[in-house]
């Protein structure tokens, strides 16, 4: 496989690394250093930008020529004018430059679906339509009439207390978090959709402090509120100089045995590192926050990634995975895509920690990336059209779609069409189902049930400064009988007021997102219970907000509910080796002609979903058309974090773009290894 990265890219990467020492921690060195490099020499250029690009090119496809012309560009989609969002007309350009070294597999007129209208899919297919060949066929289903999956921003009249006016309710995910422990260039991608879509973003009220439910009271917990308060908490005073005291000993200095080599639950895993018992009260809050799920049951291999191995070697590993050098080098092929959406007063690089998009609400995003599909000529979406069953043609080497497709009348009408490759972003329940249960490993993947309550007040200044808080599971379950996760104050982020430096479009009173459920709900867990009725649910959240906040439950207020069935994956003790074996059963069953991303197999969240999307559509458009998704998870590969390795690695990936050498290195892998593996 040659390499075909430009030459600037490389050395941008090359000049931006420094040597850390073992012990270092970030795993985003090399590519935060890199997007300060490169974002120092263009900042003045892109501070001048509009929020209007017109010619804002979308992520160009790999080529060793350049044939394009002004004709070509990819025009913004959306601009903003008055608070509203004004759709332009995008020209999507399906003109693709030719490659000398066409990925392995592919064939010269491929068709391709991608299953599920989520962030993932839709991510998928907006980057297989620019980067396969121009007489490609690209299929999204969706068996909603909307995109977005469990993203539902909703515009609510309210008119309560003598207030009077419309808020924004988040239904499922609130915001764009860019807080990644394993998957630091994540955000790079949301950052380049951003850019090329348009859409104004903010980061809101970031700084805010954030706090955990403990001994009937908030306490605030670091790094986001003052350091005397930390001194001033018995929690923090007993968690802190302990939890110090044995990472020195058992990691940094490694005076002690073993850590863990095989995946642990993240209670054992802390337990064995920390030695500190009170550690699992704002670890398990974290967790369900996060996952909503039971750090006695959430494997510390999954969550943790880079920090799991690293701390088990005593730093002798680097923090960088293959995976991540890979998506470096393939990202950084244009240094444009090193820059993000100009957004007033930020490095969004090195400080951003979440994003959303004010009062358009965080569905403008799944929409944004249908309506760029809606203008390409290879792509063609099928919403209220269900996939109820995958079968694996072997004599064609295809996979046979059977398709219901809603009707205004009684009856639904069947579909069934051949593909060279089927990409699902489905939850592993509902890929079950539609392959006949034929991957077996599918039923080892499970999921969370969360039932989430809006809530909006007519006052203000009922809840205290700050980004909210969650509930860890060391409260006893009498002190918890709502089974609450977390409240969030989305009034103080911002989430629903103005997104950009001309609009300070503020809602009244105050709004609260209450999160209960999670593990909870599971049948199997102790002291389970059955989700409530919606009303049941808006009754406990009172109740929660009630004992905890002190606003009493017969407040008035505008408040609705909704129940989100198995939509927190759970990785538990385990995964990795389920996603090798379901790996390997993909290649069996289906010759690899399935792909199987998503939160159930990779990281859940907005971010990684458009991170995940972005992988296999490069995987399978620029590698190997057979990939099926989950390779990246089966194994991790580190770099050795020593600057000598690290730099001379770079060196002759650069060596062999300037002299399009492409016979084996020394080491006898070839410059092949830093890009496929």
């Amino acid at each position: 496989m040659s390499c075909r990265y430009s030459a600037d890219a490389c050395a941008a990467l090359l000049s931006s690394c420094r040597p850390r020492t073992p012990f270092s921690s970030s795993s985003s060195s090399c590519l935060a250093g890199t997007s300060r490099k490169i974002s120092s020499a263009h900042r003045q250029r892109r501070r001048r930008r509009p929020l209007r690009q017109d010619g804002a090119g979308l992520l160009p496809p790999l080529s060793s020529t350049t044939n394009t012309t002004p004709n070509d560009a990819r025009r913004t989609i959306y601009t903003e004018e008055g608070g509203k969002l004004r759709r332009e007309h995008p020209a999507f350009s399906s003109h693709l430059q030719q490659r000398h070294d066409p990925p392995k597999n592919l064939p010269p007129a491929p068709t391709v679906a991608v299953l599920g209208g989520g962030v993932t899919g839709l991510t998928a297919a907006h980057y297989l339509a620019q980067e396969l060949p121009p007489r490609s066929k690209i299929v999204l289903y969706e068996a909603d009439a909307r995109v977005g999956g469990w993203i539902r921003s909703e515009r609510t009249p309210v008119d309560a207390g003598g207030v009077k006016g419309e808020v924004l309710f988040e239904r499922g995910p609130r915001l764009m978090s860019m807080a990644s422990m394993t998957g630091a260039y994540d955000k790079m991608v949301a950052f380049h959709i951003l850019r090329n879509t348009g859409l104004p973003a903010t980061t809101g009220n970031q700084d805010l402090p954030r706090f955990i439910y403990y001994n009937n009271q908030l306490t605030p917990v670091p790094p986001f509120s003052d350091p005397l308060e930390w001194l001033r908490n018995p929690l923090m005073r007993e968690i802190l100089p302990s939890a110090t005291f044995w990472y020195l000993i058992n990691v940094v200095f490694a005076l002690s045995g073993k850590l863990p080599e095989e995946d642990v639950s993240i209670a054992d895993w802390a337990k064995q590192v920390f030695r500190t018992p009170k550690l699992e009260v704002p670890l398990s809050a974290m967790m369900h926050g996060v996952w909503g799920g039971d750090i006695h049951k959430l494997s510390a291999r999954s969550i943790l990634g880079p920090a799991f191995h690293k701390m088990r070697d005593r730093g002798k590993l680097g923090g960088l995975t293959m995976r991540e050098l890979r998506f470096a080098l393939n990202f950084a092929r244009d240094p444009e895509n090193m820059h993000g959406p100009e957004l007033p007063g930020e490095d969004l690089y090195d400080r951003t920690r979440q994003l959303f998009f004010g009062r358009h609400g965080l569905e403008s995003l799944p929409q944004a990336l249908a309506d760029s599909l809606g203008s390409a000529s290879n792509v063609t979406m099928r919403l209220g059209h269900q996939v109820k069953d995958l079968t694996y043609d072997r004599t064609r080497d295809q996979v046979l779609t059977y398709t219901n497709v809603r009707s205004q009348v009684r009856d639904s009408r069947s579909e069934v069409e051949h593909f060279d490759k089927v990409i699902s972003t489905l939850p592993a329940h509902q890929l079950s189902a539609i392959t006949s249960n034929k991957l077996t490993e599918l039923s080892s993947f499970t999921a969370a049930t969360i039932m989430t309550v809006n809530i909006w007040y007519p006052y203000e200044g009922i809840v205290p400064r700050g980004l909210g808080y969650l509930i860890p599971d060391t409260l006893p379950f009498e002190d918890n009988p709502e089974r609450g996760l977390g409240v969030f104050f989305d009034s103080h982020v911002g989430i629903g007021s103005g997104a950009g430096p001309h609009d300070d479009h503020r809602e009244p009173g105050t709004k609260l997102f209450v999160l209960l459920g999670g593990h909870y709900y599971d049948p199997n867990q102790p002291n389970s219970t059955q989700p409530p009725s919606e009303g049941q649910a808006i009754d406990q959240a009172k109740t929660l907000l009630e004992r905890h906040l002190g606003i009493p439950r017969h407040t008035t207020c505008h408040a609705t509910a909704r129940l989100a069935p198995g939509c927190l994956p759970q990785h538990t003790v385990g995964h990795h080796a389920s996603v090798s074996r379901l790996s390997a059963q993909i290649a069996q069953e289906f010759g690899n002609r399935l792909a199987a991303v998503g939160g159930s197999f990779g990281r859940p969240g907005v971010v990684p979903g458009l991170r995940a999307g972005w992988d296999v559509a490069f995987s399978v458009a620029n590698e190997d058309f057979l990939a099926n998704g989950l390779e990246d998870y089966t194994e991790e590969r580190f770099l050795n974090p020593g600057w000598a390795y690290f730099s001379s690695t770079l060196q002759q990936a650069l060596e062999a773009v300037r002299t399009n050498h492409t016979e084996p290195t020394k080491n006898g892998r070839g410059v092949s290894m830093y890009f496929k593996y």
